[in-house]
């Protein structure tokens, strides 16, 4: 996490990272137990028998690590402070994969690269509670009102910026490399966001004072690497009872199928919320086109957290329907005026434009917003590319909706022109432009 506008150039990144997590999970396939991962049960000693042994495995993982935050680090570094802002979850693809990072025996490469085809499935499951995890350290410094990123403060000139990675083993243990390298393990429903802040202090304290150990007690136990020197240190914790699951309500049917997605999405397990109180669920506004399907509704989780949301939807050649995307919404009709200077020598228009390529060699454009009439009683939106394309829309409740395939890509960017109910052109304006309203950055020059 980076703070915008901040001067401050320190940071910290949060990630569950399928490099490190492979390490991890192919040590206990084997079954070797390397401190401190050493309380998972015997495998089926295919690495051992391939010749694998401790030191071998220990010094792999510490090249995965250093390799990992070396790469992320040259991220962070390219990355505009746009794409660092209000992040907490950092998301870094790996620029290999762990056997290309293997520099022992042959045979354990090709048994490491057998074993990296059979995580695949493994790690596409445990990625997909990383955006659970994030929505709760979200919910909880909401909450609190207390930021990691500021009480992390005292060490932003003491250490480099920290790396926590995220792995899945049955012990809780905090693994930490110098300079600056958290290695975190979780285990279902542990660790919960206050635990996990705790952890992260003591861990960034203990980073800050490993150099000078000797001088101070700690509740980290060093290992040293075959030379003797230090790899890593390393401190365990209580394995907390595992919560009971939350229930889930049963998701009414409806009759029309189109709208039964939507409670199915919703009410099923989606990663980008909690577990949704479908009794709350309200579908506000709608747009169909041939083939096409969006919806605007609004709910509650079951703490209470409010959603505003679009989903869209695309009908199959059968006939039934499919989810493309869910997104955030806001109330621009009524809250337009609060976050933007008053408006009212012309209508507005906010689009959000979507467009590329898709794997059957279709090129797509989707355009969905909403249309502020300011009284110019507009009713159609229509959108012109540089080669004369035309997509047109009605308004309905503010909104308008664009979806297409075709064989060709749609060019960007177009021109919107919005017409009222006799015909008349009464506003026109660029789109995408930068995403801000030409009207917008006018009053701001």
């Amino acid at each position: 996490m980076h703070l915008l506008h901040s001067r401050n150039s320190w940071y910290y990144s949060i990630s569950f990272d399928i490099m490190i997590d492979f390490c991890i999970w192919a040590l206990q396939v084997d079954g070797l137990h390397v401190p401190p991962f050493d309380k998972h049960p015997n495998g089926n000693n295919s690495l051992r028998d391939a010749g694998l042994s401790s030191a071998d495995w220990q010094a792999w993982l510490l090249r995965v690590l250093h390799q990992q935050s070396e790469f992320k680090q040259t991220l962070q570094l390219q990355a505009s402070v746009d794409l660092l802002k209000d992040l907490i979850l950092q998301r870094s693809p790996a620029p290999h994969y762990p056997p290309s990072v293997w520099n022992g025996r042959n045979t354990i490469r090709e048994r490491l690269l057998e074993l990296w085809e059979q995580y695949g499935p493994i790690s596409n499951q445990r990625k997909r509670q990383e955006p659970a995890f994030a929505r709760r350290l979200r919910k909880e410094e909401q909450k609190s009102g207390k930021r990691l990123y500021d009480e992390l403060r005292p060490y932003y000139k003491r250490i480099p910026p920290l790396s926590i990675y995220l792995v899945a083993y049955e012990q809780p243990l905090d693994c930490l490399v110098l300079p600056s390298t958290l290695l975190m393990t979780q285990q279902e429903g542990q660790p919960e966001p206050e635990e996990f802040r705790e952890r992260v202090l003591a861990a960034a304290e203990e980073l800050v004072i490993q150099p000078n150990r000797r001088r101070r007690t700690s509740p980290y136990t060093s290992v040293s690497n075959g030379d003797g020197q230090f790899a890593f240190a390393y401190r365990e914790y209580t394995r907390k009872p595992v919560p009971p699951p939350p229930l889930r309500q049963e998701i009414p049917r409806l009759t029309d199928p189109a709208r039964q997605i939507v409670l199915d999405k919703l009410g099923g397990e989606h990663t980008s919320y909690g577990i949704v109180n479908l009794a709350t669920l309200q579908f506000l506004r709608e747009k169909n086109r041939p083939g096409w399907r969006l919806y605007e509704v609004t709910f509650q989780e079951i703490d209470g957290e409010q959603h505003r949301t679009i989903v869209m939807l695309q009908q199959n050649e059968n006939g039934s329907w499919r989810c493309l995307s869910i997104s955030s919404s806001s109330d621009l009709q009524n809250q337009w005026s609060k976050i933007f200077p008053p408006v009212h020598d012309h209508p507005l228009l906010f689009l959000d434009i979507q467009g590329g390529g898709s794997t059957d060699h279709q090129y797509f454009f989707h355009a969905k917003g909403d249309v502020i009439d300011n009284g110019f009683h507009v009713k159609r939106v229509r959108l012109v590319t540089s080669e004369g394309q035309v997509f047109e829309d009605t308004v309905e409740d503010g909104l308008v909706f664009f979806a297409y395939e075709q064989k060709q890509p749609i060019p960007l960017p177009m021109q919107a022109e919005l017409y009222n109910d006799k015909g008349e052109l009464v506003w026109r304006q660029t789109v995408p432009d930068d995403g801000s309203p030409p009207w917008l950055k006018g009053r701001r020059r």
